[in-house]
């Protein structure tokens, strides 16, 4: 099996995967009661639902005034594995965080 092997390191990122999966399911109900106490924050993640998106977005859409209000705002989700650093700037939203804005689009 050459792709269980440690040189390869297929499965050493399948592992990492898949805990930051199982971290992000954890940290669903913290996402929720942050989106419910700040709707503008909501607002521009479902604004920019492309899944990648950027930090100014979240200060074009999203009510956010400075920079560094929306570098906090990711950190967050980054350190919830509801986000990860995609290219050129941009942040890519997990399948945990998609789960969450959908529930907040039937409710």
């Amino acid at each position: 099996m050459i792709y269980g092997t440690d040189a390869m390191g297929y499965a050493i990122y399948s592992a990492r995967v898949r805990k930051g999966q199982a971290k992000a399911r954890e940290n669903i109900p913290k996402a929720k009661e942050y989106l419910e106490l700040n709707p503008e924050i909501l607002m521009a993640l479902r604004t920019v639902r492309t899944r990648l998106f950027r930090p100014q977005d979240f200060m074009e859409v999203g009510g956010v005034q400075f920079r560094e209000e929306a570098n906090i705002i990711i950190n967050k989700f980054t350190r919830w594995n509801m986000l990860t650093s995609g290219t050129g700037g941009r942040y890519k939203m997990e399948p945990a965080l998609e789960q969450v804005l959908r529930e907040f689009d039937e409710d």
